[in-house]
């Protein structure tokens, strides 16, 4: 799995190819797109929907994460609550941001999973590539994907919580959504 979320630098190489088509962009001050917006090169892309996300993978040579190996990666064999381990969120992660927008992916090293990957709370939602069921034993809806990780935005601790999880619509391309690939 990509140590950090896709860059802003990164996914407009693959715009630059012509395999991903551009990311929403939208007044920073309101929708908090950051494609397009000057020193967010190195924040996570976000404002992409799920087949950007996809076609960015395959471009890369990845593809995006399940559900399950994402929460895996986030927990760890512990089964930790949050990808630092079990104590409450504090300063190991971009959250809490109200009005602020993302951060520099890889900024929070004390946030890492067992793994070593980083940013798996907070800053950006991340697709995945699973449909959204009420629990892994239940049949996955198509037409609903899983986003994993919480957002720069969000205020609950409970929410940045390595097994929380989101459904979205896969053509939805808010402000709050990125993604990682894996390999």
């Amino acid at each position: 799995m990509d140590t950090t979320e896709v860059t802003v630098d990164a996914y407009g190489a693959c715009v630059g190819e012509g395999s991903c088509a551009p990311a929403r962009t939208g007044p920073y001050s309101s929708e908090h797109c950051n494609g397009g917006e000057p020193g967010k090169g190195n924040h996570p892309i976000n404002c992409v929907d799920w087949n950007q996300a996809t076609a960015y993978c395959r471009w890369a040579g990845k593809r995006v994460p399940t559900e399950e190996e994402w929460e895996y990666a986030a927990r760890g064999t512990d089964r930790r609550e949050y990808p630092w381990g079990n104590g409450a969120p504090g300063s190991q992660l971009c959250w809490n941001r109200s009005g602020q927008g993302t951060c520099e992916v890889g900024s929070y090293k004390s946030g890492a999973s067992p793994f070593g990957v980083l940013d798996l709370a907070g800053n950006v939602w991340e697709w995945t590539s699973s449909g959204y069921s009420k629990d892994y034993s239940s049949s996955r809806a198509d037409g609903i994907r899983v986003c994993r990780g919480a957002t720069w935005d969000t205020e609950v601790p409970s929410s940045v919580r390595a097994a929380h999880r989101f459904e979205v619509a896969p053509t939805n391309n808010g402000h709050v959504c990125g993604f990682r690939c894996v390999k």
